[in-house]
């Protein structure tokens, strides 16, 4: 089923979200108003706050511009189901509407998730799934090399591989003490790679 919605819209800025439920590949969301005006945007921007509702990996929100006057209706529609998930009344022009939009503030890359959030909420993850589908050891390799762009010490990580292989260890909190480390050895929460850049390990839903 596909679920979304407008959340916000502010000096001509449209923001809200667009997915499957349980996560899967970032969809294409319409912004369309009653007189055939559309707008086109990728749901793929992170949202922390769809990371901690347990939707899938929390990419999937969009933001665009949308030409609009004050009062006119908005649809937010699945541009592949066609599905209309969302309607607001396009509210009054604020002073922001005055300042220019630069190209970057709408192709800037989306926010990265960091660690300290993943430690929060690592059960909203396929840990498990991908475990299971790849083995101890070529998950956790995968899941070191995200996290720390290399695999720091070999030792240690046959060492984790061993206690989750005889479940000494479970994968949510082998993971979190991959995680754990990283935060220690950086000073603090870390930023991590996106969803949809090659170094991402986990089973996509």
């Amino acid at each position: 089923m596909v679920r979304g919605a407008i959340t916000g819209v502010a000096g001509g800025i449209v923001e809200g979200w667009l997915a499957l439920d349980g996560g899967g590949r970032p969809r294409t969301a319409l912004l369309a108003a009653e007189d055939g005006i559309s707008v086109r945007a990728i749901a793929d921007r992170y949202r922390a706050d769809l990371f901690a509702a347990g939707l899938g990996h929390g990419h999937h929100g969009f933001r665009a511009r949308v030409p609009l006057g004050a009062g006119r209706r908005l649809r937010l529609v699945d541009e592949a189901s066609g599905l209309a998930l969302s309607e607001i009344l396009f509210p009054a022009a604020d002073a922001s509407d005055d300042r220019p939009l630069t190209v970057e503030a709408l192709i800037a890359g989306p926010p990265r998730w960091t660690t300290a959030e993943l430690v929060r909420h690592a059960e909203n993850l396929p840990i498990a799934a991908t475990l299971a589908a790849l083995g101890p050891q070529v998950a956790l390799e995968r899941m070191t090399r995200f996290i720390f762009g290399e695999v720091p010490d070999v030792g240690s990580l046959r060492d984790l591989v061993q206690a989750v292989t005889d479940e000494r260890i479970g994968p949510v909190d082998a993971f979190r003490m991959l995680l754990r480390t990283a935060e220690r050895m950086a000073g603090g929460p870390k930023p991590l790679p996106g969803v949809y850049e090659g170094t991402y390990p986990f089973l996509r839903r």
